[in-house]
């Protein structure tokens, strides 16, 4: 009973701390399948990903939705309109703040999955995967 308990107090703890009302974080995916790789899917390097939503929760949604300020409805896709919403870019377009290749795997942003887990590595902290096929998985 004393463990129930105080997962649930550790639980509300992460949630206040980051901002994310606990039904909310209820009703969120556990996992979501990141699908921006139009026209590259026949290339197992673009391969849709599985993202660990749940996992990524203790980061606070700020980290990823760095433009969501309506916290009153939930964050737009990194790939809706007005946001990364270049799809299947090429050569010089892939590096452009508002291409989704660019949203994934910019090495220096934290905002990115690349560029956050590179940055822990480089703190030595647990980090995701930051080579290729093991977030695209064939």
């Amino acid at each position: 009973m004393k463990k129930v308990f105080l997962l649930a107090v550790a639980g509300a703890l992460v949630f206040s701390l980051t901002g994310i009302d606990l039904i909310e974080a209820m009703k969120m995916p556990k996992t979501v399948l990141m699908n921006a790789s139009v026209g590259k899917t026949k290339n197992p390097v673009y391969a849709p990903v599985n993202f660990p939503h749940q996992k990524h929760l203790k980061l606070g949604c700020p980290v990823c939705h760095h433009k969501w300020t309506d916290k009153k409805n939930p964050p737009k896709k990194c790939v809706d309109s007005g946001c990364h919403d270049i799809l299947g870019a090429k050569g010089a377009q892939m590096r452009a703040k508002n291409s989704a290749y660019n949203a994934f795997h910019n090495p220096t942003s934290n905002h990115s999955c690349m560029g956050c887990h590179k940055n822990k590595k480089k703190q030595n902290l647990a980090t995701g995967p930051i080579a290729c096929k093991k977030c695209h998985v064939k």
